[in-house]
């Protein structure tokens, strides 16, 4: 192969990497705000389970006890899953941010491992994440100093 082939080959490679890593951040920004929108939907268990609990609080019966441990437990989940969910989905928007700056190779491998679990898109995500981020030339790009 000449020198001038071998010039051709690494910058299509460079093209190609560029552009998978383009595809790859826009994927997670895609999931990541979906997560994120999904995440407000636990905010519903929140309200309601205040709700039930106040109501519970001023009836003051005896039989509503029950009611009023179970409204608190409601909310109680509901905001730990807004919470762990509304976290997935920034490390995946901040994952997107990362592979866009070619910074920060491993947590953009956490990142697809964690979207590996949303299932269907997810998977796809994370597995050409993997693909994408084991080349040499991609690690070659993460790997070198560059001006934020």
């Amino acid at each position: 192969m000449t020198g001038e082939q071998e010039r051709g080959d690494q910058d299509r490679q460079a093209i190609l990497n560029t552009e998978h890593l383009k595809l790859l951040s826009w994927g997670y920004f895609v999931l990541g705000g979906f997560s994120v929108f999904a995440s407000l939907f636990c905010l519903i268990y929140v309200v309601m389970g205040i709700m039930l609990g106040s109501v519970a609080a001023i009836e003051e019966q005896a039989a509503e006890e029950g009611l009023a441990i179970m409204a608190w437990m409601f909310a109680l989940i509901g905001g730990f899953l807004f919470v762990f969910m509304a976290a997935l989905g920034s490390l995946k928007l901040y994952a997107g941010v990362c592979i866009r700056k070619r910074q920060k190779r491993t947590l953009c491998q956490v990142a697809a491992a964690v979207s590996v679990l949303s299932i269907p898109f997810g998977t796809i995500l994370g597995v050409l994440t993997f693909i994408v981020l084991e080349r040499p030339t991609v690690k070659e790009e993460f790997a070198a100093p560059r001006d934020s």
